[in-house]
C-alpha cells in the first residue's frame, strides 16, 4: 500500500418529503464501504459518511475541504454520491442533489461547484475519483425501477464552468447526461444497477485499469437495464488506463493479516469471510509468523474475542510483543466446531423427551433451520435426512427409545462436523487442488477430461458411473508440496479415507486415485435400494503439515465410534487436532507450527447407468 485512501460516502434515500424517497442510496455506500473495508488496511483507511439528513449542501462541501483535502501525494481520495441528481435549468449542466437542496436558499450542487471543490483536493497531488449513482433526466421508468433523476429547481442559479476548473480525476457515472440512473432489487436488496455492478467487478481478485471496470460495469448494467448506459472519462484522459484507484488500493490479496487499529490487535477477516464467532469457550485462534516468513517458526498466536463483519478483534498471547507498525500474516490453526443442528417434530411430549435427553449433547443441538430431522408420531420416534428419507429404523417414543436417539443425534453431530469443516481463509485457494477425470474413447485423441472444482464458487455435482473405467486423479496446482486426503462421507452417515489416505503430493503433480475408487466406490446392493443414483460427498483435505486422515474416520449410523490412538488423541498437528474435537470434543492439546490447510466438499452422484458427461 502505498498511500491512505480517504473516501467521502453520500447516500441521500429520505428528502425530507420534498421529493418521493429512494430506497437503495445507503445500500450501496455501504456496499462499497465493505468492499473497500475488504481491500484497505484499517489504519489506512480513512472514511467519512454522510447519509441521509447528514448530506446537506454544506456537509458534502465540507467532506471535500475538511476531508479529502487532507490526502496528499500518494494518497487516493474517492468520492461516492447515491442519490438524486438534475441539471441547472438554463445551462444544463449536471447537478447531484443534496439533503437540503431546494430548500429556502439552498440549491443543488453544481458539477462546476464539484469541480472547484476536486481542485482543492488534487492540488496536494492526490489520485481522485469520483463515483456518482445518479441520473441527470427525469424519466418515468418501468414497474420495478426507480429514477435517481428529478426535473431541474427553477430557483437554481446560472454558474459559469471557469475553464481553469477542470483538475485532474476519474469519474464513474451511472449513465448518460440524457438517461436516467436506476434503482432496483438486485440479490434481495433494493441498490442502484450502477453500484451493483462497479462492486462486483471491484471484488474480483485481479486488478484491472478503469476502463476495463467501466466496461464491465457498462455490459452487465445495460443487460439489467436496457436504457442506461455507464459513462466513464478521466482527466487527462490517459488516466483511464490507470488501475482502479491509480493503483493504491490493491485487492484483499488471500490468506489473514494481523494488523494494530486503534489501540487494538485486529486480523482482517470476519463472518464475511466465514470465519465463526467464538462459542461454548472456544474461539478461533491464528499462528503469527514473521512479515517475510520464509520458513521460519511461528511468532506466536492471536485469539478471536471479538467479531466484526470483515474483521475480527484479538488477543495476542503472552511470549511476544508484535511491532504496532507491521502487518503479521497468519494462518488458521483452530476453530470452534458448532454442533449439528436438528429440528423436533411431532407430539409435544416425545418432542420434549428427545429435548431433555439431548439438552447435554456437545454434538447436536436443536436448530429451526436443522438440515435433518427427529419426528414424533404414532409413538415413534425417527431420525430423516433432508430429502425425508429415514435415517434408521424408529425407536419406540419412551425413555430407552430416546436414549438411543441420543446415540444417533450424536453421531450425526460427528458427521456433519467433519462434512462442514472448512478453513474459508485459506492462502490455498479453492480449485488449486482439485479431482480430475479422464473419459477414454476407443480414439486415443478424442480422450475428454474433466475437473472439480470448475471454478471457486462451483458447487454442481460430481457425475460419475458406477464401476467406470475413467482414470480419476487428485492434482495439485500449487507451486508448494501438499498432503492431500480424499474422504467419502456416505448417506449412511459413514466416513472413511480408503479412496486416498493422507499422500505427499509433490507441486504441479498429482496422484491416481482410480484403484482406491474400484475398491472404495463399491455400494452395498442395501444402499441402491431401488435407486438408479447414489449421493455421497467426497471431501478434499490439504495441509502444508502432516496428519492422520484416519482420524475422520466414523463407522455406519448405530455402529459403535472406535477409540482415537493415543498418538492422535495426543497430536498437536492442525488437522488430527481438529479431527479429535470434531469425533470425540475432547479437549486437544495446544497446535503445533502454523502449516496453511483447505478442504473442498464434493457432491458425488453415482450412477448405475453411464453418467451423462458433465460440460
Amino acid at each position: 500500500m502505498a498511500g491512505d485512501v480517504y473516501v467521502l460516502l453520500v447516500g441521500v434515500n429520505d428528502y425530507g418529503g420534498r421529493m418521493t424517497a429512494l430506497d437503495g442510496c445507503l445500500n450501496d455506500i455501504d456496499g462499497f464501504r465493505e468492499l473497500l473495508r475488504d481491500q484497505v488496511p484499517r489504519p489506512m483507511l480513512r472514511i467519512r459518511e454522510l447519509r441521509d439528513a447528514e448530506a446537506t449542501r454544506h456537509a458534502v462541501m465540507d467532506g471535500f475541504t475538511g476531508h479529502l483535502a487532507r490526502a496528499g501525494t500518494g494518497d487516493a481520495a474517492v468520492f461516492y454520491f447515491s442519490g438524486y441528481g438534475s441539471v441547472e435549468p438554463e445551462s444544463e449542466h449536471p447537478t447531484i442533489v443534496c439533503a437540503d437542496s431546494r430548500t429556502p436558499g439552498v440549491p443543488d450542487l453544481a458539477e462546476a461547484e464539484i469541480n472547484a471543490l476536486i481542485a482543492e483536493v488534487t492540488a496536494g497531488g492526490a489520485h481522485m475519483l469520483v463515483i456518482l449513482d445518479c441520473g441527470h433526466t427525469h424519466r418515468y421508468t418501468s414497474a420495478g425501477r426507480r429514477s435517481r433523476a428529478v426535473p431541474p429547481d427553477p430557483q437554481s442559479r446560472r454558474i459559469a464552468l471557469t475553464p481553469e476548473l477542470n483538475p485532474p480525476r476519474v469519474v464513474l457515472a451511472a449513465c448518460r447526461p440524457d438517461q436516467t440512473a436506476s434503482e432496483l432489487v438486485i440479490d434481495s436488496l433494493s441498490q442502484g444497477a450502477f453500484s451493483a455492478m462497479l462492486r462486483q467487478g471491484l471484488a474480483t481478485p485481479e486488478t484491472f485499469s478503469y476502463y476495463v471496470q467501466h466496461n464491465w460495469a457498462y455490459h452487465w448494467v445495460t443487460q439489467l437495464v436496457g436504457d442506461q448506459e455507464p459513462v466513464g472519462y478521466a482527466v487527462p484522459p490517459a488516466s483511464m488506463d490507470e488501475p482502479m484507484f491509480g493503483g493504491i488500493v490493491r485487492p484483499r490479496p488471500p490468506g489473514v493479516r494481523l494488523e494494530r487499529y486503534q489501540g487494538h490487535w485486529w486480523i482482517d477477516v470476519g463472518p464475511a469471510h466465514r470465519v465463526p464467532p467464538p462459542l461454548d469457550g472456544r474461539t478461533t485462534v491464528v499462528a503469527v509468523h514473521p512479515p517475510e516468513p520464509d520458513g521460519a517458526p511461528p511468532l506466536g498466536r492471536a485469539r478471536v474475542t471479538e467479531v466484526e463483519s470483515r474483521h475480527c478483534r484479538v488477543t495476542v498471547d503472552p511470549g511476544w510483543d508484535p511491532d504496532p507498525g507491521l502487518r503479521y500474516p497468519a494462518t488458521v490453526v483452530d476453530l470452534p466446531l458448532p454442533p449439528g443442528g436438528i429440528r423436533l417434530d411431532g407430539v409435544p411430549e416425545a418432542t420434549d423427551l428427545v429435548r431433555a435427553h439431548i439438552a447435554d449433547s456437545p454434538h447436536i443441538r436443536e436448530a429451526g433451520d436443522g438440515e435433518f430431522v427427529v419426528h414424533a408420531r404414532y409413538g415413534w420416534l425417527m431420525i430423516a435426512g433432508p430429502d425425508g428419507t429415514p435415517l434408521a429404523a424408529p425407536v419406540p417414543a419412551t425413555p430407552e427409545g430416546a436414549v438411543i436417539v441420543r446415540e444417533r443425534l450424536d453421531h450425526l453431530g460427528r458427521w456433519q462436523a467433519v462434512k462442514q469443516l472448512d478453513n474459508p481463509v485459506s492462502t490455498i485457494a479453492r480449485g488449486q487442488v482439485r479431482l480430475h477425470r479422464t473419459n477414454h474413447n476407443p480414439r486415443p485423441m478424442l480422450d475428454t477430461f474433466q475437473s472439480w472444482p470448475t471454478a471457486p464458487g462451483d458447487s454442481d455435482p460430481v457425475d460419475l458411473a458406477y464401476q467406470a473405467a475413467d482414470d480419476l486423479s487428485l492434482g495439485n496446482a500449487t507451486d508448494r508440496p501438499l498432503y492431500c486426503a480424499l474422504l467419502t462421507l456416505t448417506d449412511d452417515l459413514r466416513i472413511h479415507d480408503r479412496l486416498l489416505p493422507t499422500r505427499l503430493i509433490p507441486p504441479r503433480s498429482g496422484v491416481d486415485v482410480s484403484e482406491g475408487f474400484s475398491v472404495a466406490g463399491v455400494i452395498p446392493e442395501d444402499r441402491w435400494n431401488g435407486r438408479a443414483v447414489v449421493e455421497a460427498w467426497w471431501k478434499i483435505i490439504v495441509s502444508e503439515q502432516p496428519f492422520d486422515s484416519a482420524a475422520f474416520d466414523l463407522p455406519r449410523l448405530g455402529e459403535p465410534v472406535p477409540t482415537r490412538s493415543a498418538a492422535v488423541r495426543t497430536s498437536r498437528n492442525v488437522l488430527d487436532r481438529l479431527a479429535v474435537q470434531a469425533v470425540t470434543r475432547d479437549e486437544a492439546t495446544d497446535p503445533d507450527g502454523g502449516p496453511e490447510w483447505a478442504t473442498v466438499l464434493l457432491t458425488v452422484r453415482l450412477h448405475l447407468s453411464p453418467a451423462p458427461l458433465r460440460r
